[in-house]
């Protein structure tokens, strides 16, 4: 399979064509939508056929539903053949060193939106929560011959454990696992639990790629302080790869991101997990009444679209 990098995903700014094209390309690819369209359409012509309007209302309203579940099935079954073709490439990359992947570990196609953030040749990576991301990203640094892998490690026994896989791996000149333990802190005006304040200090001043996967989902913001303490040190232009899109608490950490910081771009890669990234800009700006409202509206109609394939979707 062909991954595309699309250009516009840098840009500086979108006219409103370009957003309302893609509200319609979502629009028409969302299940429910079309669900909903499939049940008028199906009611008026049963109720054109001089059916009885209950009569005729209640076979829309089965065609829709049943239009929006074939849909759904349809976007699960696309985006697990596209996983599968990436498990190969995955393994490919990492060798003997492969992880199992899925389930609690990333999914491939994760694994290759990694990969394409890499093709940019970073000079710093920095991972919240380590894993198979781990060795990928350092294997792919290793490859590319440039760049290092900073990754932030809760727990001290599983830190341990990704270090050894480096050492075995050969990935110890270009990947540091740091063990920071979550500790209770003030973030802004919320308190919470995240890494050691001390041991994220010692990273880089300047990250052109922030990975982000961790700590564990205990509580509704706990992936919320990642770019709130990091965001200073994104050099312009960086990425944030956000997984396990299709929870609610990443889809709101992630808005909260945007709304909270006018440098940023958001979009949505239509993954297994499903997949938030954002891009900084090279300037802040306010992104205006109308287009607060456009996003506000376009989110509450499909906070996490899908359908897209490789492409990504600008929120």
């Amino acid at each position: 399979m062909v991954l595309i990098r699309t250009v516009s995903a840098r840009s500086k700014s979108r006219t409103w064509g370009a957003r309302l094209g893609d509200a319609r390309t979502e629009a028409r690819s969302s299940p429910g939508f079309r669900g909903l369209t499939a049940a008028i359409c199906s009611a008026a012509l049963f109720r054109a056929s001089r059916w009885e309007w209950r009569k005729a209302a209640s076979v829309g309203l089965v065609t829709g539903v049943a239009q929006a579940a074939l849909l759904r099935a349809e976007y699960r079954l696309h985006r697990e053949i596209r996983n599968s073709g990436d498990a190969a490439v995955v393994a490919a990359w990492l060798g003997a060193s492969t992880p199992p992947l899925g389930a609690w570990a990333i999914e491939p196609d994760f694994g290759r939106l990694i990969a394409m953030e890499l093709a940019d040749l970073p000079d710093v990576v920095v991972e919240c929560g380590s894993g198979a991301t781990t060795l990928l990203t350092a294997a792919l640094l290793q490859r590319n011959g440039r760049g290092r892998l900073f990754t932030l490690e809760h727990d001290r026994a599983y830190a341990e454990r990704v270090r050894q896989q480096v050492r075995a791996a050969g990935l110890t000149d270009v990947c540091e696992v740091i063990w920071a333990p979550l500790t209770p802190q003030s973030i802004g005006d919320h308190g919470v639990h995240w890494y050691d304040a001390a041991k994220v200090a010692e990273l880089p001043e300047s990250i052109d790629v922030v990975l982000v996967d961790g700590p564990p989902a205990v509580a509704p913001w706990a992936r919320w302080p990642a770019l709130e303490v990091l965001s200073d040190r994104l050099a312009p232009g960086a990425s944030v790869l956000v997984d396990d899109g299709r929870r609610g608490d990443e889809s709101r950490t992630v808005f909260r991101w945007q709304a909270e910081h006018s440098d940023l771009e958001l979009h949505w890669h239509d993954t297994v997990k499903g997949t938030w990234r954002l891009i900084k800009s090279g300037a802040r700006r306010s992104p205006g009444r109308p287009t607060s409202v456009y996003r506000y509206l376009r989110r509450r109609l499909n906070p996490r679209p899908q359908g897209h394939g490789r492409w990504p979707v600008q929120r």
